[in-house]
């Protein structure tokens, strides 16, 4: 998945520099990309792909993205697909950053969402009646989790309920990080579904989910408690919200869309067997929001959209942009 992900990224690159090169009026201008040295083969056949297609494109590769970074500054290639926190480390990073001038020349978006604002919106989902006002009523309430160590359903929840006071100490220095993190959650919640591997050591995992056992409990399989689950996942977690006894899920807005047949960007609704007016999205404020094709998500954080950053040497990055 990532490969084929990162391809995708490189063949929008390569629509980007042959506008590029049209924008500056120079058709037979080379402009370098510069990629972790882990996708050198697909770059080679992109390379190649290019050629017969007449858009003069090269690479060449870094140790990973933030070399990459360093190189495109030092002006030894111009282009660089990157991620939001590469971004923010390039515009914050050493005197490096204030000479290379870097512009972040276009974003990487899909044609299902071409207009979204994010990437992803994370949200929580709960039962409409569900009898709850502010953050602390999560207490003793059944939760439904993508997965152990993912974004939206375990870091973004953790993170979140930590800053408001809600979640219990995760930095006892008696556990690991993530002994510390289950701890929490499961003091949290009286029981949930968090499928996945909670250690690299098979004898630790088993302890884990034996000692935690609460936080598998709403998982198709409470012994396995890993993948494949039907209740793991974006949708899954609103499955096991649904279907499975659970109070509160954390997934992606455009999960919730998808599972409640609801439009999702330019790709119209798709009807399910679900019905939205029983739900809400519950916001960090306490507030609940309405699930439906009008009202706006109220979300717990958003992750911006990838893109191509060049250096100041790349001439005409507005006309670009334009394109």
């Amino acid at each position: 998945m990532r490969c084929h992900k990162s391809t995708m990224i490189l063949v929008s690159l390569a629509a980007v520099m042959m506008t590029t090169n049209a924008a500056v009026g120079r058709p037979n201008l080379v402009f370098t990309m510069c990629i972790p040295e882990i996708y050198w083969k697909e770059c080679v056949q992109m390379m190649e792909d290019s050629a017969s297609k007449g858009i003069p494109i090269s690479c060449i590769s870094g140790r990973d993205r933030y070399e990459c970074i360093e190189k495109v500054g030092r002006k030894e290639a111009d282009v660089v697909a990157v991620d939001p926190e590469d971004m923010y480390l390039a515009a914050k990073g050493n005197e490096l950053a204030s000479k290379a001038g870097y512009n972040v020349v276009e974003q990487v978006r899909t044609k299902e969402e071409p207009d979204a604002a994010y990437r992803y919106e994370a949200v929580a989902v709960i039962h409409k009646d569900l009898d709850i006002h502010d953050v602390q009523g999560l207490r003793g309430l059944k939760s439904c989790h993508t997965g152990v160590g993912r974004n939206v359903g375990y870091k973004i929840p953790i993170t979140k309920l930590t800053a408001m006071g809600v979640l219990g100490n995760i930095n006892d220095p008696e556990y690991s990080a993530r002994e510390n993190e289950l701890r929490a959650l499961s003091s949290l919640f009286s029981k949930g579904c968090l499928v996945g591997t909670w250690s690299p050591d098979p004898a630790i995992n088993q302890r884990l989910k034996e000692t935690y056992s609460n936080m598998c409990a709403l998982c198709e399989k409470p012994d396995i408690c890993d993948y494949p689950d039907i209740y793991s996942g974006y949708e899954g977690a609103l499955r096991c919200l649904v279907h499975n006894g659970g109070n509160v899920a954390w997934t992606k807005v455009i999960y919730v869309k998808r599972f409640f047949g609801l439009p999702v960007g330019v790709t119209p609704a798709v009807p399910t067997n679900e019905d939205p007016s029983n739900f809400r999205y519950f916001c960090p404020d306490g507030t609940k929001v309405p699930i439906n094709a009008d009202t706006k998500p109220c979300t717990w954080a958003a992750r911006p959209w990838q893109g191509y950053m060049a250096n100041d040497g790349v001439n005409n990055i507005e006309a670009v942009q334009k394109d």
